[in-house]
């Protein structure tokens, strides 16, 4: 596994998914039909983000949506694909869904094997019934990083207070200075 997934060019490291061939063997038949999950073999997948992609001009900053991604072997194809005909993958926004916890997870660490950048949103939910989920972890996205901007921000005014108390206690551990000459 290292072979495939540790090369630092990634566009051999996005040769294969190794996670979505794992998720699929360690699974029980029953569990996956239970999940509605089909692993889409790697040829149809290159297949299909040819067909889809080729005819397409795709301006940098376009968003690549799979609302069923599982562990996002379309979406490994369609970078493959536009490596190929020199593109850059991170230069393109990235939006995968998928209703299995393991499957998402298992997308967000194909997303970084397969160095498809920053801007990257995945999201759990149930697409069919709900349909919104892409939209609910931008939303979700933005709540977290406006909590976490407000953290640090708290964590540098208490370091500032705690650095100015210090130089205080010092001012004062050192006493009065010598005395002026009238």
């Amino acid at each position: 596994m290292l072979e495939l997934t540790a090369d630092a060019d990634p566009s051999w490291r996005s040769e294969t998914d190794v996670l979505g061939f794992l998720v699929t063997e360690l699974r029980s038949r029953g569990a996956r039909e239970a999940l509605g999950q089909v692993h889409t073999p790697p040829e149809m997948c290159d297949l299909l983000a040819r067909m889809t992609l080729s005819g397409e001009d795709l301006p940098e900053g376009a968003w690549l949506g799979e609302p069923t991604a599982g562990t996002g072997g379309l979406v490994r194809a369609a970078a493959q694909y536009l490596r190929e005909t020199g593109r850059d993958p991170r230069a393109y926004v990235w939006a995968m869904n998928d209703l299995d916890p393991i499957s998402s997870a298992c997308c967000a660490v194909n997303a970084v094997v397969w160095d498809l950048g920053r801007r990257v949103l995945i999201s759990c939910t149930d697409t069919l019934h709900e349909g919104d989920g892409t939209e609910r972890a931008l939303a979700e996205r933005t709540a977290i990083f406006a909590r976490r901007n407000e953290l640090i921000g708290r964590a540098q005014t208490i370091a500032a207070t705690y650095e100015a108390v210090a130089e205080v206690e010092d001012l004062i551990s050192r006493g009065p200075g010598p005395a002026k000459a009238s």
